[in-house]
């Protein structure tokens, strides 16, 4: 089996049904799908609605109850088996996908190019072309559907056909005495007497080329068994046995007699139907049909005045103007259903997707844009110059190639500047290019500039129209009445004084009147209307459709099937009866593109059912959606950037941040640089509390920035990126910065400790946001050593400010936090920490969220407020959080059991924090769980419980683990034992970081010192008095990422660092 086009399905009627593509063949299994299929493309130009089909599939009499859900199942099913389309959806139903290739279609082409040979003198070529297209046959066509009323119809038209190209081959190699093709005349003329032996004029014509080739007792036994079946001949059958019987065959007399030469009988092709010319390495996408459901009123001349400017020469612009729902995507769908195919390609734009090119990309389908690379010494005007100057060349060719092209751009409103600069080099510089452009814009966006650039070029040269939609005349509205609600026609005048004339708010307030309700007062906003006239419908619906609509609105324009499956755990079956009750309630549609895709009736419901849903009910739908992306990620074509778009719209920024960064990667490998840069910053958008991922951001920033030739030497991105990874550890950036710079960076430029490096880059950075950050984690870094630190921080919220960063005054505000720990009253942090948890909740901030309830609940229990440190990490939660985040808000709530004495579960928490811990890689995390049960048996009074435990093990690990096993030696009376390990420990505490690891450590060390009279104690108390105040709270931590567990000692040290 050929394929078809690159990436198209070719389905085979003549002979048994068979599908394939360029991958091979596809296996159609289940009687019910193969007749289905076999239906479509029997009439491929017809769209079947589901009942009509359903009524093929199983009559009258065996319809189940639930047919149309199941044709829809079958629709499904049929799609997925094959990976080119082979099902579109139509407002009607169901049709044949345009790109599908069928060899009826091939048989039919090549009939008319014989006949064309033929007409024109080319006999050889006419019949090459006959015999090719007799060789499409592969059997009796549709035989396997003999059970079908409707096929059986088509099959005898097919076999029809096939006996007019026959008759042609033959009458042709006849009439023209071409004796060399006489025998390959035989040869199909054989092929169709043995299914109609009985047929005349076809025995006598094989009966007269047999006679011609030598074989006349053949010819005469042909005769002679048609003439005893029939009881006789027809007049021409019996002077054709005389002639041979004379032994003087037939020349072209017998010819001169018949039908016309060369009749074939081949219905023509519909107008409008005809495929394109082929042209290599060319795919456009074509814009979905007409939603024909609804009569297009009003829109007459708003339609020839498009016509005739596709018909005239050049490059032509043509903007749609008017407000949503007036119907412009409409007129558009209209234009390309009278155009040309093969010569239209349609593109949208979409609000919340901002893809560089996105919708010439989609139209034209580009996977890449040539000249995406920049050049050696090229800076960023240049580039860009040059890349819209690659594109708008592509579109220019591509007209060229087709000899014509109508490029529809869908919501121009929403195009990014490369795009429309693009549209302007192609009317600037290829005035001459058969290329029309037709974009549909809002009202407020004509006056965006590059639109405005655009509009001003083309109307220079006369190349310009504007076709403003207004709202339709109450006649028009009676018309579009009655076919949507023939009951309220009467009713035109008050509908149009209500809606002004918009055809989707007339249609609408239709449904409105049907279902009972009044007539509304006139309305003044969109927006408004939708609100009013479909609030009844979604009261109306069930708790799941409503369910699977809200998820629909939170996906964007298209929503997938099988996300909808992933996100509510139900079958196809289900799933896709409860679509059909939203596309009955007109709420949903197919959408015409892409299989198992449905869309809201008009992007207008979509944004009114998103914005009628309460906040909290949106971000979990989006942690839905997300969460489905991720599960479906091998199944489905999802973007890192979709991704990253659910994820931050769930309030996981985290996530979403990491999913840019995935963007930007992705995009830099195609050499999409622009492209990348802009993930980028969008994720350094949303990036908090990780040092580790801002260094990779900002690096992927700086490497898009050199890779378009705009990275100046000593960039601010190079020093931050730098200073982030110095502080993560991230050797990996370090190397790739000094890549990056050509060895101007060196691994121990900031060879010194963390609050020297901070310093180091401050003074080479200048950046609001950058600043902000870098003085809030120098801030934490220094605790409270320097006397500015105050400075600081009030710089650093300045600085968020003025950057308009939420996420940089957040951290500042944890810094600030932080800075309040030396303070014996810890009632001001824990109202700061309260207050700034709450900001972080409602700006969706969700890593910061976590780190504050971490704060809150940390001076709640010194407060000795337990319940209200309860309630803070309860309202907290950890719901789809990441692994990370589950350990540290488990921790937390291990050392809240510990504090309150709820020993048992804190033991719970323990053991599940060493789990997760490990399994996700925390560092230390097996050192946490021994200090965690060190303190629940300290509690419990059992001192030297775990000492056989910390004995096993004292070499290669972590100080807290030879603090605590000192501590269990001495309280069990092994003194010496205990000593031998506190010398060692001794000269380990000076050298441990300042995190709440260290903290607890310390504090530990300090009682074994006690206990076994040993110097220790000293040492850890004087280094615990800067820290004296996290004693009384925790006894271990891990990184700085906020407090463990507590102490739970009953010796507090003293600011003076000496134990009572």
């Amino acid at each position: 089996m050929e394929a078809g086009g690159a990436g198209s399905a070719i389905v085979e009627l003549l002979g048994p049904l068979r599908v394939g593509h360029a991958a091979g063949e596809v296996r159609i299994d289940g009687a019910k799908r193969r007749l289905l299929l076999a239906l479509l493309a029997a009439d491929r130009h017809t769209p079947r609605s589901a009942d009509w089909l359903a009524t093929q599939l199983w009559g009258d009499d065996e319809r189940p109850a639930d047919a149309a859900t199941t044709v829809r199942v079958h629709v499904s099913r049929l799609r997925r088996s094959s990976a080119a389309p082979i099902v579109a959806t139509h407002p009607v139903g169901y049709q044949l996908d345009p790109s599908v290739e069928l060899d009826v279609d091939v048989m039919a082409s090549l009939a008319r190019q014989a006949t064309a040979a033929r007409d024109r003198g080319a006999l050889d070529d006419a019949l090459d072309a006959w015999a090719d297209a007799l060789g499409r046959w592969r059997g009796v066509a549709l035989a396997e559907f003999d059970g079908s009323d409707e096929l059986d119809r088509v099959a005898r038209s097919l076999h029809q056909r096939r006996v007019d190209l026959v008759l042609a081959f033959a009458d042709t190699v006849g009439r023209h005495r071409l004796g060399a093709r006489t025998a390959q005349a035989i040869e199909l003329l054989l092929s169709v007497v043995r299914d109609e032996p009985l047929r005349a004029e076809l025995v006598w014509r094989l009966a007269a080329a047999q006679a011609r080739c030598g074989s006349r007792q053949a010819a005469l036994d042909a005769l002679d068994r048609l003439a005893v079946a029939l009881g006789g001949l027809d007049e021409l059958s019996r002077d054709v046995r005389e002639a041979i019987a004379a032994d003087d065959p037939p020349a072209t007399w017998v010819w001169e007699r018949d039908v016309p030469a060369g009749a074939t009988g081949l219905a023509p092709v519909p107008a409008g139907h005809a495929a394109p010319d082929a042209t290599p390495n060319v795919e456009l996408t074509p814009p979905p049909p007409p939603d024909r459901s609804t009569p297009l009123v009003g829109r007459d001349a708003a339609l020839r005045r498009l016509r005739s400017l596709v018909a005239a020469s050049g490059t032509r612009v043509a903007l749609v103007c008017g407000p949503a729902g007036i119907g412009k995507s409409r007129l558009l769908h209209e234009l390309a259903a009278v155009t040309a195919p093969g010569h239209v390609a349609y593109g949208r734009f979409e609000p919340d997707v901002r893809t560089p090119l996105r919708a010439l990309r989609q139209a034209l389908r580009w996977r890449d844009v040539a000249g995406d690379d920049a050049e050696p010494g090229e800076d960023g005007a240049a580039h860009t110059e040059r890349v819209v100057a690659a594109a708008a060349e592509r579109i220019a060719g591509v007209a060229r190639t087709r000899r014509g092209l109508v490029l529809m751009v869908d919501d121009l409103h929403d195009a990014d500047s490369l795009s429309l600069l693009t549209l302007v080099e192609l009317v600037v510089q290829h005035p001459t290019a058969p290329v029309t452009l037709v974009c549909t814009v809002r009202d407020a966006g004509r006056s965006m500039p590059l639109v405005r650039r655009l509009a001003d070029r083309a109307r220079r040269d006369d190349r310009f129209d504007e076709v403003n939609l207004d709202g339709l005349d109450v006649t028009d509205v009676e018309v579009l009445l009655a076919a949507t609600a023939p009951d309220q026609a009467s009713n035109a005048n008050a509908v149009r004084d209500v809606t002004g004339g918009n055809p989707y708010l007339v249609r609408l307030l239709a449904t409105s009147l049907q279902h009972g309700h009044e007539l509304p007062v006139a309305i003044e906003h969109t927006s408004d209307a939708i609100g009013d006239l479909v609030d009844h419908q979604i009261g109306e619906l069930g708790d799941d459709d409503l369910d699977v609509l809200r998820l629909a609105a939170a996906a964007g324009r298209t929503v997938r099937l099988e996300v909808i499956e992933q996100c509510t755990g139900s079958a196809t079956a289900s799933s896709l009866a409860t679509i059909e009750r939203l596309m009955h309630e007109q709420l949903l549609r197919e959408d015409p593109g892409p299989v198992d895709r449905f869309t809201f009736a008009h992007e207008l419901l979509r944004s009114y059912v998103l914005q009628a849903t309460p906040a909290s009910t949106r971000r979990r739908l989006h942690g839905r959606i997300a969460a489905a992306f991720e599960a479906l990620a091998g199944d489905l074509e999802v973007t890192s950037a979709e991704l990253a778009d659910q994820w931050s719209k769930s309030h996981r920024t985290s996530r979403s941040a990491r999913h840019f960064l995935d963007a930007a990667r992705h995009a830099a490998t195609r050499g999409a640089h622009a492209e990348a840069l802009a993930a980028a910053e969008s994720g350094l958008a949303f990036c908090e509390q990780d040092e580790a991922l801002e260094a990779e951001l900002q690096m992927a920033a700086a490497a898009a920035l050199h890779d378009l030739g705009r990275l100046r030497e000593g960039d601010e991105r190079v020093h931050v990126a730098w200073a982030h990874a110095r502080l993560a550890g991230r050797g990996d950036v370090l190397t790739q910065v000094a890549q990056l710079t050509g060895g101007k960076y060196v691994e121990n430029r900031y060879d010194a400790g963390p609050g020297e490096t901070l310093r180091s880059v401050l003074a080479d950075v200048t950046d609001p946001r950058s600043r902000s950050l870098l003085l809030s984690r120098l801030v934490m870094v220094e605790r409270n050593t320097d006397p500015r630190s105050s400075e600081w921080i009030d710089e650093a919220l300045r600085l968020a400010d003025v950057a308009g960063d939420v996420g940089a005054r957040l951290t500042a505000q944890h810094a600030a936090v932080s800075l309040m720990y030396h303070r014996p009253d810890p009632r001001p942090r824990l109202d700061l920490a309260l207050a700034s948890l709450a900001e972080a909740e409602r700006l969706g901030r969700r890593s910061t969220q976590i780190v504050l309830a971490i704060d809150a609940c940390v001076a709640a229990v010194e407060a000795n407020e337990l319940d209200l440190a309860a309630r803070v990490l309860h309202d907290t939660g950890d719901a789809d959080d990441t692994p990370l985040d589950r350990w540290w808000l488990l921790s937390q709530r291990c050392m809240l059991a510990t504090a309150t004495g709820d020993l048992v579960t804190a033991d719970g928490l323990a053991n599940e924090g060493r789990t997760l811990g490990q399994s996700i890689g925390v560092a230390d995390a097996a050192a946490w769980y021994f200090m965690q049960l060190w303190s629940i048996n300290h509690r419990r009074g059992d001192d030297g419980a775990l000492a056989k435990v910390f004995r096993r093990q004292l070499t290669d690990v972590h100080a807290s683990w030879r603090a605590a096993a000192a501590a269990e030696l001495a309280a069990i009376g092994e003194r010496e034992a205990a000593t031998e390990v506190l010398d060692v420990l001794v000269d380990e505490l000076p050298r441990l970081p300042h995190n709440y690891l260290a903290t607890g450590t310390l504090a530990i060390a300090a009682i074994a010192g006690r206990a076994a009279q040993h110097p220790a104690l000293d040492v850890a108390s004087d280094l615990l008095a800067p820290l004296a105040h996290l004693h009384a709270v925790y006894g271990a931590g891990c990184a700085d990422v906020g407090p463990i567990a507590p102490l739970l000692a009953p010796v507090p040290i003293t600011t003076e660092g000496t134990p009572p």
